[in-house]
């Protein structure tokens, strides 16, 4: 799969709860597919190649690529087709009120 098939779906520190179509990503299998997805970081515009992962329960397949943008900074992209209408990315450091 290209570039231009994924899209940025958020960021997070190692083990943190994220929320990929509602699962937590960390409380799942990941199961590899054997592809890869070739992702730019949104932020500082590296480029990297991050594997594609299936989680599986019985009412859903999630697929998404991941990899460390940096230590313990875990980028996450979905297939474009996958990504919500208005999806925001969450920012990965809150602005604290």
């Amino acid at each position: 799969m290209t570039t231009s098939n994924w899209s940025y779906f958020g960021a997070t520190t190692d083990g943190d709860e994220f929320l990929i179509h509602g699962l937590n990503m960390w409380d799942h299998t990941w199961h590899p597919t054997g592809e890869t997805a070739h992702v730019k970081d949104p932020l500082w515009n590296g480029e990297f190649t991050f594997p594609v992962y299936q989680i599986r329960t019985e009412t859903q397949t999630i697929t998404f690529a991941t990899g460390e943008f940096s230590n313990t900074i875990w980028g996450i992209f979905v297939p474009t087709q996958d990504l919500p209408q208005n999806h925001k990315p969450a920012p990965l450091f809150p602005q604290k009120k």
